[in-house]
């Protein structure tokens, strides 16, 4: 076999783990359901009231002459 066939046999088994193993998690339970618990662990983190300032992105002028690639992102 080539590296390439190697490759994709290796992938394609791990493939089928992971998506044996999800089907045995979600095995039995209602969407709605996983959706709940889904939010329930995301909820459980601090509450963030702002943005942190690093983490923001400068609003564009669409007038500026330096930033005309903002335009055609609206």
């Amino acid at each position: 076999m080539n590296q390439f066939a190697i490759n994709a046999f290796t992938r394609e088994i791990s493939e089928l783990e992971s998506a044996a193993f999800f089907q045995a998690q979600y095995e039995g339970r209602k969407p709605k359901e996983i959706m709940e618990d889904f939010d329930a662990v995301m909820n459980k983190g601090p509450k963030r009231n702002k943005q942190p300032a690093w983490d923001q992105i400068d609003s564009c002028n669409k007038a500026d002459k330096y930033h005309t690639w903002c335009g055609s992102l609206f």
